[in-house]
């Protein structure tokens, strides 16, 4: 026996790779509530762009006017995609918003975002329709998204700054 070779980590190196792990965990911990915010922030964009590619292709679809409208309370608690009846709306969709996520739209996109027959955005007066929306990010301003609607129907997502901050103003 006094050739064999005994393989193996010591107690005292199990120890040390251990406590190195977990001070390297407990380092890397207090990164990941942000990350996880701006995850959120990025799936909600997403999913209201989305509803709004949805609504304009139902739009075109059906022939007739379609709507997203915010739920009770506004933009940040969710929307609906609806077709606007005389007496009650027809639900096509329903997204819930995330409670911890601001979403802030511009002043003509604020009770809703309505396709016509041709997927064009428009107001209820049927005149052109552009707005974006703003889901803010408190901690740190370059990080939050905005989902843009221009005049011709096309919808997208945007990380860039945008010229005015809608995000440091009070929710109304």
């Amino acid at each position: 026996m006094e050739g064999a070779c005994q393989r193996g980590w010591t107690l005292v190196e199990l120890l040390s790779a251990t406590i190195v792990i977990t001070i390297m965990a407990a380092l890397g911990l207090h990164h990941l509530p942000p990350l996880v915010e701006q995850q959120r922030r990025a799936v909600l964009a997403e999913e209201l762009a989305q509803s709004l590619r949805s609504a304009r292709l139902e739009a075109v679809m059906r022939n007739q006017r379609v709507a997203l409208v915010p739920l009770e309370g506004g933009w940040s608690n969710g929307w609906q995609v609806v077709v606007p009846r005389a007496s009650e709306h027809l639900v096509l969709r329903e997204a819930l918003g995330i409670a911890s996520t601001r979403v802030i739209p511009t002043r003509n996109v604020q009770e809703q975002v309505a396709f016509d027959y041709l997927g064009r955005p428009a107001l209820e007066n049927n005149g052109a329709l552009a707005g974006s929306f703003h889901f803010c990010d408190n901690r740190n301003p370059e990080r939050h998204r905005r989902v843009i609607i221009a005049r011709t129907g096309r919808i997208r997502i945007s990380t860039e700054p945008p010229a005015t901050a809608l995000c440091d103003r009070p929710i109304s």
